[in-house]
């Protein structure tokens, strides 16, 4: 299984490459009022809008930091795409899909955890895209995102 690799803080996490669409340099997303702080914004991607949460923030710690590589990964999910900002987005690596264990610690507030696998000797959390945006996040950038739009 190919996995796009990255790190926030002294942690690494993966994303299944199937899901990932596309790695872009980070820009400065639009802000959206009264979101989350989760949410960085709204960027335009490919003709339309895209909207970015902050793979630091969704962890419970700081923003991603603008460094040389930190990067906003286009991830597919069902209900369309999601833009997540991430640092250090430097390699991808090849790991067998049985080599994954289920997560022995699972929360209902963070369904996008998903399983572990040791990798250069350390483990490396997957993140499951689709379940990153609530369904009330979704409608917020939803909104956001019409009215953006909307705006000459």
């Amino acid at each position: 299984m190919l996995i796009v690799c990255c790190r926030v803080g002294d942690a690494a996490w993966g994303f299944d490459a199937r899901d990932v669409v596309s790695v872009v340099p980070a820009v400065v997303p639009r802000p959206v009022p009264q979101a989350p702080p989760v949410v960085a914004g709204l960027v335009r991607w490919r003709g339309g809008l895209l909207p970015v949460l902050d793979l630091g923030v969704l962890l419970g710690g700081t923003p991603c930091r603008e460094r040389l590589d930190t990067r906003i990964l286009v991830l597919r999910r069902d209900a369309g795409l999601v833009g997540l900002r991430a640092e250090r987005v430097t390699d991808t690596a090849e790991i067998p899909a049985e080599s994954f264990l289920p997560s022995p610690i699972a929360s209902p507030d963070a369904a996008w955890l998903g399983p572990v696998a040791m990798h250069e000797g350390e483990l490396l959390q997957l993140v499951r895209p689709g379940a990153l945006l609530t369904p009330d996040l979704a409608a917020l950038l939803e909104t956001a995102a019409r009215a953006v739009e909307a705006t000459p």
